[in-house]
């Protein structure tokens, strides 16, 4: 099964290509995605870290409180900080994404070898 080049999958598509991929039937794989849906969202409603290997983190992220002052009054305001989900690829799936960026060790340090011949 080929993945259609198109910029966004509908979820309709993904259900269907997950199904093939894992041989699923339809409805099995909608469970399963709903299941990790439940995850997802139990796991960001308790703030904690979803570690995914090879595929990311889910991470929640509270900024700072701060404090800011009013421009037209003068008076000093509270303000709470910000709260949102990030979440970061994990380093293969960058790799595959961003070819360019991948770091080749074997090319960064290079050593001269020499070749003897016999000569007679």
């Amino acid at each position: 099964m080929k993945i259609k080049t198109e910029k966004e999958i509908a979820k309709k598509e993904f259900y269907r290509i997950l199904a093939h991929k894992a041989n699923f039937t339809l409805q099995d794989t909608y469970i399963f995605w709903q299941a990790v849906e439940e995850i997802f969202a139990e796991a960001i409603t308790n703030r904690v870290r979803l570690s995914l290997p090879g595929f990311g983190n889910l991470d929640y992220y509270r900024g700072k409180d701060r404090i800011m002052r009013s421009l037209q009054t003068g008076e000093i305001v509270p303000v709470k900080g910000s709260e949102r989900v990030t979440f970061k690829l994990s380093v293969s799936l960058r790799d595959i994404i961003r070819p360019d960026k991948v770091k080749k060790p074997w090319l960064e340090k290079t050593e001269e070898i020499e070749i003897y011949s016999d000569k007679k």
